[in-house]
């Protein structure tokens, strides 16, 4: 019967056997080197670093509020914000819009707000 593979025995080895056969304990290397191959490194590019105003969380609330009355989405919001260069997240941006709207229908179920006056403003 068979033994061990390491003892060259393959009488019942299954596939590969004779492959194996024909390789000789002499021919295999003795250490196999484990070393990783150094990775290429990337190289890149760093972005200019642009100028920031320092504005502080109420008032890019309001200025978000603002636009979104003028009925501005959020990607336009998003760019006007950044030509300013005021640093806001579409994230942020959107999350502000979306409470400013939710408000704006719940004073129009309540009939709290002068339509007219929305509707003039958001016309300029």
């Amino acid at each position: 019967m068979g033994g061990r593979d390491d003892q060259g025995l393959y009488d019942h080895a299954g596939p590969g056997a004779k492959r194996r056969k024909r390789r000789s304990i002499q021919n295999i290397p003795r250490e196999i080197s484990t070393a990783r191959h150094p990775r290429p490194k990337i190289v890149r590019e760093k972005l200019a670093h642009q100028e920031h105003k320092t504005i502080s969380g109420r008032e890019l609330k309001r200025k978000i509020w603002r636009l979104t009355l003028k009925g501005k989405g959020p990607r336009d919001i998003h760019e006007r914000i950044k030509r300013e260069g005021i640093p806001a997240t579409l994230v942020t941006i959107s999350g502000v819009r979306t409470q400013m709207l939710e408000t704006i229908k719940f004073l129009r179920e309540k009939e709290l707000i002068n339509e007219r006056r929305l509707e003039r403003y958001q016309g300029q």
